[in-house]
């Protein structure tokens, strides 16, 4: 009876510390403590409906007791929580509509990466059209420069060319006409030197 007596107090014992949590509205709830408030550990969580029958005696000599007895059922409150049912069905068709959602979400995703990559490509390929452009009409423009420079260089060489060559025949065309003057000269002189004679 003694060990028996002795279990029950421990009993009763980690019972008031869990309602002392609950009351105090603690973080954590002791119902590892004891067998007792292992059995009681729905009631603790509100996921079951609980009553609680406290037994007091009239006479005076328990009157401590009774009145501790009295305050532990008054410390007693316990908010009920309705225990969700699991419906593997429902729990099933919303995974489906969630995986559902995923697979657009990531085909949207992959649209938009290809069209942004296409996108891109394009736009590199307009980039080296136009600097391939550029650099064709650069090239022709230069050309056209290098082209036109030759030309005048010709033409002023050809300028030159004629000039010298006209400077040349008019020396020739003055040698020639020196040396028939003088030959002229030497003519008169010599024919009135006959006719001297």
């Amino acid at each position: 009876m003694l060990e028996e007596a002795k279990f029950i107090n421990l009993s009763r014992s980690a019972l008031g510390k869990c309602i002392n949590a609950l009351a105090e509205n603690s973080a954590h709830v002791p119902i590892r403590d004891s067998k007792l408030t292992r059995l009681l550990r729905d009631s603790f969580g509100g996921t079951a409906k609980t009553s609680l029958i406290v037994t007091i005696g009239p006479s005076p000599r328990h009157r401590g007791e009774t009145a501790s007895t009295i305050l532990f059922g008054q410390r007693v409150e316990n908010m009920l929580r309705i225990k969700d049912e699991f419906d593997y069905k429902s729990l099933a068709k919303r995974l489906e509509i969630q995986l559902d959602k995923l697979i657009a979400e990531n085909e949207r995703q992959q649209k938009a990466f290809e069209d942004e990559v296409e996108r891109i490509n394009l736009e590199a390929q307009n980039r080296v059209s136009e600097v391939e452009r550029n650099f064709t009409d650069a090239l022709e423009k230069e050309r056209l420069k290098c082209q036109m420079e030759y030309m005048e260089s010709v033409k002023k060489l050809e300028e030159k060319m004629i000039e010298n060559q006209r400077k040349h025949q008019h020396d020739g065309f003055m040698k020639d006409k020196c040396n028939g003057e003088v030959l002229c000269i030497k003519n008169h002189i010599l024919f009135h030197v006959k006719f001297i004679r």
